[in-house]
């Protein structure tokens, strides 16, 4: 992570210092100040020693001490803290004859001399961040002797030296001595302390901060008030220049190292630190696990329970009981227990499906004996953090679950974690066209085709390669300050989030060592992200929200409700369902949990995917490193007879004869460098999370050599080692674990038993969750190609979320762009007392504001209520110009009037004998489609005219191999690839009237085209139909707008 250090001299520290997490604020980089450190030569402390001091804030506290630690520097912990001034410290500045400073906020910096006060740093700034009451003054005078702190501003210098007294408080003098806080101290006789308050390393760096703080103040870079800039001078200056600055004070000088020579914090990186899990009176930990674990054991296995699974079952519990962290295992059950009790259903996923034990406690379900799965994968002797046990929960009711872990364990010991949101190339370029004062019109345009993960400083390759790009106005002004300036903050952080589903939960006070604070969304979160919260041996758990969970559970729901049938997925096997497997087999899986997706759907029909193993192999091979490594390519081939199986050495058969000798799954790097190389499977394992996470990608040269000189004596040809390694380090980083592609088929398959089983309950769950490949147009078309008819939205028969009604569906209200939660409560609850009987009667009984009543009358939801949409905007717009509002306005009104005025009756409408025709189909389509995202009434190509034009249906492309069609059809999604000769392509699915169908662009084909196809179309495609197996595919000779 980036950050921004003081430099130090032999008789210089600098002790007030801003990283890039002061957000939009610090200018620099680590990478930059380490250079800045070896230019100026270090202190003449042994160790020497650096400080950080964001601004209310600890985030780069780990990564700060990990790169001082590592380059052997002493890491000095602060933060420079913020807040009002209050009337008590204006009340002291007059009676100390001292001139007020111009500014309405007060800083002061704090640093930490030992751990104690890092813990009350951290508790400092959370109240800072939380507490809305927070003072300054307060806060600092109640910090003990273990806390140094830095203060410019004599009030609250006098205030704090009356309450805590003089210890280890100091004048700070920043940028120069400043006549009027070095008087004060005099008088005061309080120790000075000079700073240079820095924000940027050299001058010339100023721009970046005046950047980001243009960003911060949503202003542009030529109107940011003079209040949010530091000085001109808040640069790294020199030992020699501060000392210059200074020779009148020297005792500010020699005070920076007399204070840096006090502060001595070691972090607690590498422990494990467990929260109390209370077990049954008699029992330990590790007994309680193995007694619950035991029990288990016998619910799986009714009869004789095999000789291997009481192997692998004491083993396993060796391993945990060895490592200590049979506390965690207890806690993750319980969570999962208490979710199971509240009929909350959950997936525990990832390596945690390795192990039998968490089979036994009922946190995974997949089998680790039937599919061979390894447990070293999730934990091994060798390893010390902790291991990852993710559960999923359905994303509407993971809430539940975490309020019981904030009861449980106490809201101070339990945090979620935060995510660091950074500045990407598109965030970036839009952020910094706006501070430069560019339109939102001319920054749409320009970074609109950019592709998602487009990085700043590849704008000129993009421009070349990328078809949609090549006007990119890169050389013109201003867009190339914007550029230029962009790639200058270029992942930075911007702002902190929410972690998906990291919560940490610890045996202490979180903020003991880490500060909390509220997201924008309000959210309170560590500052910490996930990595250095594990560095700090907290337990991080994932509990994840899933909608494929809630899709499953919405339909079980609405079966039992509409059928009474209650569906328990312990005894039915949906693997096993013929039916199932059929549709699984033909690629129907849109709405299907993990296999919907164009690409995922192709793989299925290639592999003709019948059974659950192969289902679990396509939801690896799928993945990025086996796809563009050549290995999925090499699996489908052999799976289908069209290559021979081999192996690229002799040992690698017994491991990979299940995958036709292709390594696929994380299991198999272990099991490869375990055979090939001689490594123990820690090492192994150790070796996959190396390649697996990026932030270890420093020590891959390390693995490389162990692995090629174990292969080595091992007898293995050097030839035959480096392809080896090839491969495992094309797609170790990409690839599933075993455990976790099972345990996602297990959902796969379960959703697909529903698709098949009940197929509208199933899609209109879908709807409802909002889906998750494609947009909510997509699944609409996808249930009415399943012979679902769709309804429109009506305030007589919606409810909030689509419902089915016999062989319908029906969209809900929230469906309807505009629909306030509010007013959609108010439409459901009144109507239980009767149905609405017209318009007027609507209008009168709701809390509807006249856009909402608009887009309902528009899109189809008051159909039925008078004789046509334009009569009721008409009757819309005479009830309130004759003085007659919706219900929510007119209960405000209400209450300004008196007693009398209120039984004054209003009045009648004007009677009126002509009628309004109604819409036609075209209106229609282009009503639902502005107010629903969707079209009911047809399909969206009955906007077009595409008759004439010798079009083909989608569903007659089977009888098409081969030859050349024309095809019309809507861009449902789309995705940009590379050939084996890195030239640029495109894949987009379309769908016309009757089905789906997938278009390749070659890259010559992309390349003339491509400027085209900004939008989704619709498009006409002209190309050859291929097969594949039973995949079809169109190669597109010729592509246009219609």
């Amino acid at each position: 992570m980036p950050h921004i250090f003081a430099i130090y001299s032999p008789m210089f520290v600098h002790l007030n210092c801003h990283s890039n997490y002061s957000f939009l604020a610090g200018a620099n980089r680590i990478e930059d100040i380490i250079r800045a450190t070896v230019d100026v030569g270090c202190s003449a402390l042994a160790p020497p020693a650096l400080a950080l001091t964001d601004t209310n804030g600890l985030y780069g506290a780990v990564a700060f001490y990990r790169a001082t630690r590592s380059a052997g520097i002493r890491p000095v912990f602060g933060a420079e803290l913020t807040g009002l001034r209050s009337e008590e410290i204006m009340r002291e500045i007059p009676k100390l004859n001292l001139h007020p400073l111009g500014e309405s906020a007060l800083r002061a910096g704090v640093l930490a001399k030992n751990l104690a006060g890092f813990g009350e740093i951290c508790r400092t700034i959370t109240a800072r961040q939380l507490d809305p009451d927070f003072s300054l003054a307060e806060q600092l005078a109640t910090l003990s002797d273990n806390v140094i702190v830095l203060c410019p501003d004599p009030g609250l210098l006098n205030h704090i030296a009356r309450k805590r007294g003089s210890q280890n408080l100091y004048a700070e003098l920043a940028y120069s001595p400043d006549r009027h806080i070095l008087r004060f101290a005099r008088e005061k006789n309080l120790p000075v302390v000079a700073t240079n308050r820095v924000f940027f390393c050299q001058p010339k760096d100023r721009e970046t901060h005046l950047l980001l703080s243009a960003i911060r103040t949503n202003t542009t870079i030529h109107s940011v008030p003079p209040g949010e800039i530091v000085s001109p001078d808040g640069w790294m200056k020199s030992p020699e220049q501060m000392t210059c600055l200074f020779q009148h004070v020297p005792d500010a000088i020699r005070n920076t190292l007399a204070i840096a020579e006090q502060c001595d914090v070691a972090l607690p990186i590498g422990t494990v630190s467990f929260p109390p899990f209370a077990s049954p009176a008699g029992e330990t930990h590790s007994s309680y696990l193995g007694k619950l674990a035991r029990a288990g054991i016998s619910r799986l296995y009714p009869g004789p329970v095999p000789a291997e699974v009481v192997r692998r079952l004491r083993y396993e519990l060796r391993i945990i009981n060895q490592l200590n962290f049979a506390p965690y295992f207890l806690i993750v059950r319980d969570i999962v227990r208490e979710a199971h009790a509240r009929n909350i259903p959950t997936v525990g996923r990832g390596s945690a499906a390795n192990s039998l034990v968490c089979r036994a406690l009922n946190i995974t379900e997949v089998d680790p004996i039937r599919h061979d799965l390894y447990f070293e994968r999730f934990l091994n002797p060798e390893r010390t953090d902790y291991p990852d046990i993710d559960i999923d929960f359905p994303w509407n009711r993971r809430d539940e679950i975490l309020n019981y872990v904030f009861e449980k364990y106490g809201r101070d010991h339990v945090a979620l974690i935060s995510s660091h949101i950074h500045f990407r190339g598109r965030s970036a370029l839009r952020e910094v066209g706006k501070a430069i004062g560019i339109s939102a019109g001319e920054i749409d345009r320009f970074t609109s085709l950019l592709p998602h993960s487009a990085e700043v400083s590849q704008l000129d390759e993009i421009r070349e390669t990328i078809p949609e790009c090549r006007d990119l106005p890169l050389e013109d002004e201003p867009y190339r300050s914007m550029v230029a300036l962009a790639q200058r903050i270029e992942g930075f952080p911007r702002h902190v989030s929410v972690h998906c589903g990291g919560i940490v939960i610890s045996p202490f006070p979180i903020t003991d060592r880490i500060p909390l604070q509220k997201t924008p969304k309000g959210f309170v979160v560590t500052q910490y992200d996930m990595y250095p919260v594990e560095d700090m041996g907290l337990l991080k758990i994932d509990l994840l929200a899933q909608k494929g969970l809630a899709v499953l559970a919405d339909t079980l729901t609405a079966v039992e409700t509409k059928n009474g049938e209650r569906i328990d997925f312990d005894r039915i096997d949906s693997t096993q369902d013929e039916k199932t497997r059929e549709l699984i087999w033909n690629g129907n899986t849109v709405g299907c949990f993990y296999i919907e997706s164009p690409g995922m759907r192709n793989l299925l029909l290639k592999l003709g995917v019948r059974d659950f193993d192969m289902l679990t192999a396509a939801s690896s091979i799928i993945r990025p490193g086996v796809a563009d490594s050549g290995m999925m390519k090499a699996f489908i081939d052999r799976h289908n007879g069209k290559e021979p199986v081999t192996y690229l050495h002799p040992k690698m058969e017994a491991i990979l004869k299940d995958t036709f000798g292709v390594m696929i799954y994380q299991e198999d790097v272990i099991k490869v460098a375990h055979i090939i190389a001689g490594m123990s499977l820690g090492e192994a394992d150790s070796l996959r999370k190396c390649m697996s996470k990026k932030r270890d990608w420093e020590n891959i040269n390390t693995y490389r050599r162990r692995f090629l000189s174990g292969a080595a004596d091992s007898g293995v040809p050097t030839g035959t080692a480096l392809e080896i390694w090839r491969q495992i380090e094309s797609f170790a980083g990409y690839a599933f674990c075993k455990a976790h592609s099972a345990s996602f088929a297990m959902v796969s398959y379960r959703s697909a038993w529903l698709k098949t089983h009940y197929p509208a309950e199933f899609m209109a769950a879908v709807l409802s969750n909002r889906g998750g490949f494609y947009d909510t147009c997509a699944y609409v078309e996808e249930a009415r190609r399943m012979g679902i008819g769709i309804l429109l939205p009506h305030v007589n028969h919606s409810l909030d979320e689509f419902t089915t009604h016999g062989a319908f569906i029906r969209i809900g209200l929230s469906q309807v762009k505009g629909l306030q939660q509010d007013t959609i409560d108010s439409i459901l609850k009144n109507r239980r007392e009767k149905p609405y009987a017209s318009l007027v009667d609507f209008l009168s009984r709701t809390d509807i504001d006249e856009p909402g009543a608009v887009a309902l009358i528009r899109c189809g939801g008051l159909d039925g209520l008078d004789s046509s949409r334009p009569q009721m905007l008409w009757t819309l717009k005479v009830f309130l110009k004759n003085g007659k509002m919706p219900g929510h306005a007119r209960k405000k009104y209400c209450l300004a009037l008196t007693p009398r005025q209120k039984i004054i009756p209003q009045p009648e409408l004007p009677r009126v004998s002509f009628k309004l025709t109604d819409y036609g189909l075209r209106e229609k389509l282009l009503a639902e489609l502005e107010h629903l995202d969707l079209t009911v009434s047809d399909h969206l190509l009955a906007l077009y005219d595409i008759n004439g034009k010798d079009v083909v249906h989608a569903r007659e492309l089977t009888r098409s191999a081969g030859r050349i069609v024309t095809l019309a059809g809507w861009l449902v999604t789309a995705k940009r690839a590379r050939t084996a000769k890195n030239e640029p392509m495109k894949f987009m699915t379309l769908e016309d009237t009757t089905a789906s169908f997938e278009v390749t662009l070659f890259p010559k084909t992309y390349k003339q085209f491509g400027p085209l196809l900004y939008d989704r179309g619709p498009y006409i495609v002209k190309g050859r139909v291929e097969k594949e197996g039973r995949s079809l595919s169109v190669t597109a000779l010729w592509i246009n707008r219609i």
